[in-house]
């Protein structure tokens, strides 16, 4: 028999009129997964595969959810997920109420122990503390060189098309990452520079575009596709070759 999971739904939330039924399922779903502390992180992918939302749907559900100010989220770069907080409640644990000790003992119940219960406590914030050093050590060191690049090419396609730049957040960041393992930073800075240059590349500018144009210097200086790419190795030149012999 499949294993049931059960989240609550309040009735306060349940009854709203102005709220779709995906906001109040992506509302319950987001108590579920938070801590005490009333703060979660999931992404939209987890959340989605949890309330059986597409990501459009999650998007909407979490915005309506927003703007009624019953989440407040905290959206996070270099592919981070957002993190939701509850600001109505500063944790989600309710307080439990004192029991009766003349009553307990005239009924013959048993009395609380308090000293279990911090000892549980305790041993709940140390297994989180271990959890999150062992997270801590499993991910990569972060590599300087893709902030570096970011902070140079939002200034360049500032000047260049007099436009901000709006990075795309984790896949921007991979990208650069990839690419930053087969060339130097100068080098794909003078192939942003190139870019830029470009009137068709100055207009569609962006990282996804730098990344596809490496590929195809790439593929025209290995002698691959050079129709798609509009001119020979030769005529490439030396303009493209210094980018394109990183790939050769």
């Amino acid at each position: 028999m499949t294993d049931l999971r059960f989240v609550k739904l309040a009735i306060a939330i349940l009854e709203r009129p102005d709220l779709p039924a995906s906001a109040k399922i992506v509302h319950a779903f987001l108590r579920d997964a938070a801590g005490d502390d009333g703060k979660c992180w999931p992404g939209i992918r987890r959340i989605g595969q949890g309330c059986g939302l597409d990501k459009s749907s999650v998007l909407r559900a979490v915005s309506r959810l927003e703007v009624a100010g019953l989440i407040a989220v905290e959206r996070r770069e270099n592919g981070r997920s957002s993190l939701y907080r509850f600001p109505e409640t500063g944790s989600v644990s309710r307080p439990v109420a004192k029991r009766d000790r003349s009553q307990s003992a005239a009924g013959g119940g048993r009395r609380s122990r308090p000293e279990a219960s911090a000892k549980c406590d305790l041993n709940q914030k140390e297994g989180k503390a271990k959890r999150k050093k062992g997270r801590a050590a499993r991910s990569p060191s972060p590599d300087g060189r893709v902030a570096s690049f970011f902070e140079w090419f939002t200034e360049a396609y500032h000047k260049a098309t007099g436009e901000r730049y709006l990075i795309q957040g984790a896949k921007d960041g991979a990208l650069i990452k990839r690419l930053l393992r087969v060339m130097s930073e100068v080098d794909l800075q003078e192939a942003a520079k190139r870019m830029l240059s470009d009137p068709w590349g100055n207009q569609h500018a962006s990282i996804g575009l730098l990344s596809s144009q490496i590929n195809v210097w790439r593929r025209a200086l290995q002698g691959k596709d050079e129709e798609k790419a509009g001119y020979t190795p030769a005529q490439a030149g030396e303009d493209y070759g210094r980018v394109g012999r990183r790939f050769a």
